[in-house]
């Protein structure tokens, strides 16, 4: 079995890069119930599917649980047995999304790991499958990303994450021979935050003219450029 190179709270860094911006604490947002069977799974993933929608829709401040319910065509009830309040949905929405993260992003971080692909080319893949996977659905991201209170011990989760993945980068930069920055340390955790930045405000912010894909690829220029730039001209 090949061994998980991120912890679990690895795949919400993975899945956003740049953290949310405050530390507010709310209601106890663990599931009440695990979906173990598979018509317990079904439901569940009805309830998050329905949730997207209604968020989409209204934002977080005007969703409720009897939204979602009647969306995902089940009994307030029935949502209670698996979710406590609106906030353990959401929660569990942005897990699920974390996790098709991490499915697409691990590998790539896998891959400096175990060898030394040339910064441009793997930087190219790096940041076109982030794109993708915070482009499909903009107005979503921006609610689960900058809306919704996320536990504080949740956060710090995230942090300590975030502070691995660049431990990846920082180790791959500094033995990739097409590297020329002398500070490794330092420009990892420049390339982290500029990747999640730039992606997370061209999910939600961008002008209607420029699309993501066009702010990706300028972004792969603006960092080959940095990371491979000749010493002399440093």
């Amino acid at each position: 079995m090949r061994r998980r190179l991120l912890p679990a709270a690895g795949r919400l860094v993975t899945s956003h890069f740049a953290m949310p911006r405050t530390k507010r604490t709310h209601e106890a947002v663990d599931p009440r119930k695990r979906p173990l069977q598979g018509r317990s799974r079904v439901t569940v993933d009805a309830i998050l599917e329905a949730a997207a929608q209604v968020l989409e829709r209204d934002g977080y401040a005007a969703t409720t649980t009897d939204l979602i319910a009647e969306r995902a065509g089940v009994s307030i009830g029935s949502l209670y047995q698996y979710f406590p309040n609106k906030d353990a949905v959401l929660l569990a929405l942005t897990q699920r999304h974390a996790d098709e993260a991490q499915s697409v992003l691990e590998p790539l971080l896998a891959e400096i790991v175990t060898s030394t692909p040339p910064v441009s080319a793997w930087l190219q893949r790096f940041v076109r499958a982030a794109v993708e996977l915070n482009g499909r659905r903009p107005r979503l991201h921006q609610i689960l990303f900058e809306e919704t209170p996320f536990p504080v011990e949740t956060m710090e989760e995230m942090y300590r994450a975030g502070e691995l993945i660049i431990g990846i980068v920082e180790s791959y930069l500094a033995r990739a021979p097409d590297v020329t920055v002398p500070n490794p340390r330092l420009a990892s955790y420049l390339l982290f935050r500029t990747v999640g930045g730039v992606i997370n405000a061209g999910a939600v912010r961008r002008p209607a003219e420029l699309t993501m894909r066009a702010c990706g690829e300028e972004l792969i220029v603006l960092l080959s450029g940095y990371l491979t730039a000749p010493v002399a001209s440093r």
